[in-house]
């Protein structure tokens, strides 16, 4: 039997093939996840949670 985990974390990869078998292989354990394709799409990302007061920890692993 395979293990179950729960959350959810950010993905940030210029390359959409490594996204697309991350994203694959976390939705087979569980794990949700917010996928960027880089660095300033994640900080633009991270900044919108912060402005509605949700911190990175109440959000991700």
């Amino acid at each position: 039997a395979q293990a179950q985990a729960t959350g959810k974390v950010m993905v940030v990869d210029d390359s959409s093939v490594a996204r697309h078998q991350i994203e694959h292989a976390l939705e087979q354990i569980g794990v949700s996840c917010d996928i960027y394709e880089d660095g300033n799409q994640a900080l633009r990302a991270l900044e919108r949670q912060r402005d509605a007061g949700t911190t990175l920890y109440d959000e991700y692993l």
